[in-house]
């Protein structure tokens, strides 16, 4: 699902019910899952984060078509973890097309495995960093 899709979806009018209630009635007249628009939410919500802190990159509206929801995801991940100089290179390149999601994939996945169980996630607790001597990016 493209992020642009998502930018026209927010547009759209909301009455005020639960935001459960609305994507519940909003998916089947889009011809899509619930799980496919809370994801595009969701990577709509990282990206918009992601432009902020990142000023080299592009606005939301103007995020390439060819950006998947899958790759802000995985973007939105890597932040949280990867040295911040290497992750604006990261980034810059995701967007531009020049990094597949396979590689984000596996840039994710070293990552990971470097936290040995630690996340971000969680009341308290503070961004799990890497303190890996292993370059991923």
């Amino acid at each position: 699902m493209q992020i642009g899709f998502v930018v026209s979806v927010r547009r759209l009018q909301y009455d005020g019910q639960s935001l459960t209630q609305w994507v519940r009635d909003l998916a089947p007249r889009l011809e899509l899952t619930e799980s496919s628009l809370w994801r595009a939410f969701s990577a709509y919500r990282d990206y918009v984060r992601l432009a902020q802190r990142y000023e080299a990159l592009p606005t939301i509206e103007q995020l390439p078509r060819r950006v998947s929801a899958e790759c802000i995801e995985l973007l939105a991940k890597i932040d949280r973890v990867a040295p911040i100089q290497e992750f604006s290179e990261l980034a810059k390149k995701a967007v531009a097309g020049e990094v597949t999601r396979e590689r984000l994939r596996q840039i994710w996945g070293a990552y990971k495995s470097d936290l040995n169980g630690r996340t971000a996630r969680g009341r308290n607790s503070g961004i799990a960093k890497v303190e890996s001597k292993h370059r991923h990016l």
